[in-house]
């Protein structure tokens, strides 16, 4: 026959099966937590890339509107030159072709004196 238990063991019995019931109910909330904490990790750094990635970005976009800008304004430039009467435009065009010898031979004195103060200096 089987051999009865006493209270106490009976109570030491169902303590010990909810002791196991906790253990594995906190070890599974111990897996999930350290889960949750791998993906917040792996999310934060996904997050930076993100972040770096934006700014690059940015600052291509920022490059872009002003090349769009800087085109704009050549192409308003035109149109009015193009717009200009016979005779203004080609007194407009003497100018600017009289600018940029004048430019050309400012450049040309100026690179000479830079050149000697250079080596001037580099001595």
């Amino acid at each position: 026959m089987s051999k009865k238990l006493t209270k106490s063991q009976i109570r030491e019995h169902e303590r010990q099966k909810l002791v196991k019931q906790l253990e594995h109910k906190y070890s599974s909330y111990i897996d999930l937590a350290t889960l949750y904490k791998e993906l917040w990790h792996k999310t934060t750094n996904e997050l930076g890339k993100l972040r770096q990635e934006y700014d690059i970005i940015k600052g291509k976009n920022a490059e872009l509107e002003e090349s769009v800008r800087n085109y704009k304004d050549w192409v308003r430039r035109m149109q009015e030159f193009m717009d200009l009467p016979e005779e203004q435009r080609s007194e407009a065009f003497k100018e600017y072709c009289d600018s940029l010898k004048s430019s050309k031979r400012f450049h040309e004195m100026t690179d000479a004196y830079i050149s000697m103060i250079d080596r001037f200096f580099v001595l």
